[in-house]
Order: C-alpha cells, then structure tokens, then sequence
C-alpha cells in the first residue's frame, strides 16, 4: 500500500489504524465496516526528494514493542537528504523478537511512529491482512470515513488515522 504525507511532523500508526485502512462505507462519511481482523507488517520504506535549499531532512520509522515501555527495546531506522542531489530513503522491517513482529489485532497500542522532517513523503507499507471470517466486522470510527467514499465499495482510509498520510496507490498480491 502507498501512501502520501505532504507536511511533516511525527504520526503514531496505531493498530486500529492498520486494521481500520481496508474498509467497507456503508454510509458515506458516517459508517463503514473492518474487513480485517488482524495483520503483519512485513515493512515500511520512505522516500523524500531533497529539499532546494540544500538544507538536510530527516525521516524515520521508530519500531516500538509493545510488552515494555522502555526506549532501550526501540528499533529506529532513518536516513537524512544530502544536499540537493540525494534522495532520503528509509527501509525497516520489525524485529521478529518484537510483539510488533508478529500478528496484531485490534486495539490502540503503536505498532510505529513515523517522523517526517521532508514534506512530501512517499511511503510504502508492506502488510498481510486476515480478512474477517463472520459479518462482525468493528465499525470503523465515523471521524475517518472518507466522506467521499463510495458507498458499499471497498476503500483504503488514510494511515494516521486523521487524514494527513492518504492513500496513494494500493496493489493486492
């Protein structure tokens, strides 16, 4: 799935957001359905063109684990641009010993922070969803419906969870 953010600051992607990103509106702007019941990030890569100016920008991925709140069990993968001629390019992958690493479901612990110092971010998220196997999909929160979603088709819903990182493109392997 590909993504665009074009300010900068630092997003926390939440499960609930990763769960919520394919979904079904029902109503548009008011209701929609998960599709999704749990998921795997395989990775998450980043590319940002260099600023102008020459000034230097940094993006990173901050991996946080879930079974402890210390900084020391983060993962953080970054690049920053060179002058006006490199490119920031970020890849990482969880760490298989981390909870991240492993299937999630629902709920608003982080999976991982993105800090954007470039505007206009590109980002490519690699992820394996389990679709839902009962009509019980959890109703997605009715402030991020795309309100120009189509109604009973399925949508991609941003991936902050508020409509700054959108959906750019989206492949199903």
């Amino acid at each position: 799935m590909r993504f665009l953010c074009n300010t900068t600051g630092n997003y926390l992607i939440t499960n609930s957001n990763l769960l919520d990103l394919i979904n079904f509106p029902i109503v548009a702007g008011v209701t929609a359905y998960r599709l999704c019941s749990t998921f795997k990030i395989k990775s998450v890569e980043m590319w940002a063109a260099a600023p102008s100016t020459g000034v230097p920008t940094t993006n990173s991925i901050e991996w946080v684990d879930n079974t402890t709140s210390s900084a020391a069990s983060r993962i953080v993968a970054s690049d920053t641009t060179m002058g006006t001629a490199k490119p920031l390019h970020v890849y990482s992958r969880p760490s298989k010993q981390s909870t991240v690493g492993f299937w999630q479901g629902a709920g608003n612990q982080v999976s991982f922070i993105l800090n954007l110092g470039a505007a206009n971010t590109i980002i490519d998220l690699t992820i394996d969803f389990v679709l839902n196997d009962l009509n019980s999909g959890a109703a997605v929160a009715t402030s991020t419906v795309p309100g120009t979603a189509a109604v009973n088709i399925i949508c991609c819903k941003s991936l902050d969870g508020g409509n700054i990182i959108l959906p750019y493109t989206w492949n199903v392997d």
